[in-house]
């Protein structure tokens, strides 16, 4: 799984051809179709597998200036899907962590004033994508204070950072 300073680090480099990013565009298609298979199979395991290189595919796609609302979409996606496996496997505190670590970049990207305002909106929307995926979670887990705390700062931000 990504972590949040490998996330920021991306960022400084980026794929110089269209050739790379369409290859990482079809790779991470390729690895959320075999994820997706497997966890129609009940093979949580493998599905977790798939959906880890899913997620560092978009990962890294978010580093090219080129694509970065698909693939900021397909980081989302990949999240969830990586998260809803793990949950399925049993591993709630990882799935948990899949959830928040997606939500705090999409934060971090939502408030980062070096990034366009475009950009920045697009952020704000997955995020908000992801804040509702993780209220569904904690809810679950009989954790609705900490859900309402995660909406309250989320709100938060989105004011500040003059999105809304």
């Amino acid at each position: 799984m990504v972590g949040l300073d490998m996330f920021r680090s991306l960022f400084s480099r980026e794929l110089k051809t269209a050739k790379q990013i369409q290859q990482l565009l079809e790779e991470w298609e390729y690895n959320t179709c075999l994820g997706s298979e497997y966890s129609n199979q009940k093979d949580y395991k493998s599905a977790i597998l798939y959906f880890e290189k899913a997620l560092t595919q978009a990962t890294l796609g978010l580093s090219t200036n080129k694509r970065q609302v698909v693939f900021m979409q397909y980081y989302s996606l990949a999240s969830m899907n990586l998260a809803h496996a793990l949950n399925q496997y049993q591993k709630l505190p990882q799935s948990e962590k899949v959830l928040s670590d997606a939500h705090f970049n999409m934060l971090s990207m939502m408030v980062d004033r070096n990034q366009p305002a475009s950009f920045r909106y697009q952020a704000k929307a997955q995020a908000d994508v992801l804040l509702q995926s993780l209220k569904n979670y904690l809810n679950s887990m009989g954790r609705a204070s900490v859900a309402d705390s995660l909406e309250e700062e989320f709100y938060r931000l989105t004011v500040n950072s003059q999105l809304n």
